[in-house]
């Protein structure tokens, strides 16, 4: 009895404390890189073996007027390799 009365008041302060607990927004992430609109840096054309790789390193500096100018901004990885997949860092979906 004592042991059904030890977890009955467990469980019900569990309960309380569950339901006093302030729930907090999701918030948006301020470090997430825009998309390029018109990049330019080193890595353009440059080829990676792997998208992964391509996408850790195509990170290219914001050339369009806006917000975001001489800032970093993310490439485009496009697989241009045929038959075996090579991944290019793009400023823009286009191929040149």
């Amino acid at each position: 009895m004592r042991l059904q009365l030890v977890l009955l008041s467990l469980v019900g302060l569990g309960c309380i404390s569950a339901l006093t607990t302030p729930v907090s927004p999701l918030q948006v992430r301020q470090n997430d890189v825009p998309p390029c609109v018109d990049g330019g840096g080193d890595p353009v054309n440059e080829a990676y073996d792997t998208a992964a790789d391509c996408q850790a390193h195509c990170f290219l500096k914001e050339n369009a007027e806006g917000d975001n100018q001489g800032n970093t901004c993310k490439g485009l990885c496009i697989n241009v390799g045929h038959p075996a997949p090579i991944f290019q860092c793009r400023s823009k979906g286009t191929i040149d």
